[in-house]
């Protein structure tokens, strides 16, 4: 239900809400609703982490990469929950 033009702060924060995983690519602080800038200011000891592709145009590339990124994924997934407060985890 998000619009597409839904800033950082909004998407992080309805991720949050619904107790889903935000994947995104790696982003920058750009300004006070940048997902860097949110983390930071909302970000809590239970918060769900962010996770974030490292680079995803290798990932579209390289299958050993994507492979490693996958791995990655799966071993956040079966600790999700001892992983809340981390604020931002990197795939790669």
């Amino acid at each position: 239900g998000l619009d597409r033009r839904a800033a950082d702060v909004e998407i992080w924060q309805q991720c949050q809400d619904d107790g889903w995983l935000l994947i995104t690519d790696n982003r920058n602080e750009n300004d006070e609703n940048s997902l860097e800038a949110t983390l930071r200011t909302r970000g809590t000891g239970d918060s769900l982490p962010v996770l974030t592709i490292s680079n995803s145009q290798r990932l579209r590339q390289n299958r050993e990469y994507a492979e490693r990124v996958v791995e990655s994924l799966f071993g956040i997934l079966i600790d999700v929950e001892n992983l809340r407060g981390t604020g931002r985890l990197y795939l790669a």
